[in-house]
């Protein structure tokens, strides 16, 4: 939830296509990626989770000398996820499973 709050003014849903537009919430023009193209949203997470590490929960490792498994950054590659044709309510409570699974309510 923290994160989420962090970010929440830098996308909205454009209610024409449905579709996730990462914006600057200073001008709320969209955000361009480096080829000046609209960054996605995963761009944006991509981006977020590098420049802020430990805001990333890492999955465990097992093994090591701790009695515990361990952790790393080593992410497994994200879900391909069609924003444009999902539909609002499909989006929304995809959203609210994140919020969800941040506080352990699953």
């Amino acid at each position: 939830m923290d994160v989420f709050n962090l970010i929440k003014n830098d996308f909205e849903l454009d209610p024409a296509t449905n579709d996730v537009v990462v914006i600057h919430p200073g001008t709320k023009l969209p955000r361009q990626n480096s080829n000046l193209k609209n960054m996605s949203l995963e761009e944006f997470i991509g981006d977020f989770a590098k420049t802020k590490p430990h805001m990333v929960r890492s999955s465990n490792v097992e093994g090591g000398s701790g009695a515990q498994p361990g952790r790393t950054l080593t992410t497994p590659p994200p879900a391909v996820v069609d924003y444009k044709t999902m539909p609002r309510d499909k989006f929304l409570a995809l959203a609210q499973t994140v919020i969800d699974e941040g506080y352990g309510r699953t």
